[in-house]
């Protein structure tokens, strides 16, 4: 039973002031009556409570006495194979705001309310906690409102405190493509270099390559992890040393959807060739490998706090060095290459990729509830996989590395049965307000991409076997699992309907 349900549910054996009080906690008037198999026994409403101590029970009674179907009446359930339009039937039909599914057994698996229908499902929005206000409005106070201040100042301490690293090699930018361009400046990227990165990922991973005149060499992903393959890694090393004469300067991985490649395997392999990783963990913030939090997989890092992500400054990002000189270098980059004179003095081209202060606030405010955010994304994909499970919806999802931890930035699986793209079938679920997504696009077939190489160790790309079949589930964090009951009841009877 989730942890959502837990909140509305009470044993056998549960007095009427314990039940009392779950309701007060939960803010509801309505608790689900369980046995310990977590067999629905009956509905009890506050009403039903009240009833009972009118009566002259006490409040230590058990809320057995007050149970719906003990007073002759059966409580109205929906199976948990039933229709989306089946459940939102019965809800209307029997006029009740909130409705039980069960499964075979008569377990309790979900619940569904009437505001499940007629709110919006988005796929990830931005949340607040309540201190952004005070925050941004005590920057705005003190006048610092230019890409300098107290407050980048603290928001680095806090994404190096996150990360268990020392707070002099985080630099906070403008965005996680701005940290992956003064990466591969710092590193001296330039033309004709080669650049290995992940050909299943977000545009931003590769654009700052071409940025930097250099070539892009993409690299397929595997199956299960949908990490870097380790075997077309090596395809793409030995074809740049042949091509070029040498081996590639710089591997970029990406941690997409919050989950990581096998980084002993792909570091084991750059070593050998002497190439830099830079962790493109832009998505996966909160995240872990191997119990160190990811971010610290290869020799820098870019992270990025974009309005959707696990905390946001509405646009944003951070470096995270290897030292502190290098932190430095990065930090003079991103401030148009001054040099540290009376007057301008500039040596080399730089760029303007600072973070304001007004927005450092916003992610000071924003990271004090990462932790949470996390365990939340994560109880959103463990329900979905229930939900998916018992309505019979075949999903193979992005599986996590052993030892390591997915902060499911979104919740994303494979629908081997059917074929997402191309089709109509995202379409028609965002005609519904359920705001479902393709998984990313590779990039070896974007047209702004046409000539470039893609590695892989099989005919039939891995990445574009995904793409076809991959999708991404709404993953707001205020979801409820009736809304994911919906959003899963909803896309499982489309696909029937396309087959």
């Amino acid at each position: 039973m989730n942890r959502d349900l837990c909140k509305r549910t009470i044993n056998e054996d549960c007095s009427i002031l314990s039940a009392l009080e779950l309701m007060e906690r939960g803010e509801t008037r309505t608790l689900y009556r369980c046995d310990s198999n977590g067999v629905l026994l009956s509905v009890v409403t506050e009403g039903d409570l009240r009833r009972l101590l009118l009566q002259g029970q006490d409040l230590n009674s058990l809320v057995s006495e007050s149970s719906t179907n003990q007073c002759g009446k059966s409580f109205i359930f929906a199976h948990i194979k039933d229709t989306d339009s089946v459940v939102y039937e019965l809800l209307m039909k029997h006029r009740i705001e909130e409705i039980p599914l069960l499964d075979d057994d008569g377990r309790l698996r979900s619940l569904v309310s009437r505001s499940d229908y007629f709110e919006k499902i988005p796929l990830s929005n931005p949340e607040l906690n309540g201190t952004e206000v005070e925050h941004i409005s005590d920057a705005l106070a003190s006048n610092w409102i230019a890409p300098v201040g107290p407050y980048i100042t603290m928001f680095e301490e806090k994404i190096a405190a996150e990360l268990e690293t020392d707070a002099e090699k985080v630099v906070a930018v403008a965005s996680g493509t701005a940290a992956i361009h003064l990466i591969l400046a710092s590193l001296g990227i330039g033309r004709n270099d080669v650049v290995l990165v992940p050909t299943f990922t977000f545009i931003a991973s590769a654009a700052p390559i071409e940025y930097c005149g250099a070539i892009p060499v993409f690299i397929d992903c595997t199956a299960d992890t949908w990490g870097i393959c380790p075997e077309s890694l090596r395809k793409a090393i030995i074809f740049s040393i042949d091509e070029y004469g040498t081996a590639p300067k710089v591997l970029i991985t990406a941690d997409i959807y919050g989950g990581a490649s096998d980084y002993n395997l792909v570091s084991k392999i750059c070593d050998e060739y002497e190439i830099t990783i830079v962790q493109d963990a832009a998505e996966a913030f909160g995240s872990t490998y191997e119990g160190t939090p990811s971010g610290l997989q290869g020799k820098y890092a870019a992270l990025s706090f974009n309005g959707n992500k696990m905390i946001t400054t509405s646009g944003g990002g951070a470096v995270i060095a290897p030292d502190t000189e290098s932190a430095k270098t990065v930090r003079y980059l991103a401030t148009q290459a001054k040099s540290d004179q009376i007057y301008y003095h500039h040596e080399r081209i730089g760029f303007n990729y600072r973070l304001s202060n007004i927005l450092a606030a916003l992610g000071v405010a924003q990271i004090n509830s990462l932790a949470d955010r996390v365990s939340r994304k994560i109880l959103i994909y463990e329900n979905y996989k229930k939900i998916c499970a018992d309505i019979g919806l075949q999903v193979s999802w992005m599986e996590t590395v052993p030892e390591s931890k997915n902060c499911r930035w979104l919740t994303v699986g494979r629908l081997d049965n059917y074929v997402v793209y191309p089709g109509q079938t995202i379409r028609s679920l965002n005609q519904k307000g359920i705001e479902f997504r393709h998984v990313w696009k590779p990039l070896h077939m974007q047209p702004v991409f046409v000539n470039k190489r893609l590695f892989s160790v099989s005919d039939n790309p891995v990445s574009e076997q995904i793409f076809k079949s991959g999708i991404c589930f709404p993953s707001n964090l205020d979801i409820t699992p009736g809304m994911q009951f919906r959003a899963v009841s909803v896309l499982s009877q489309l696909l029937r309907d396309v087959r």
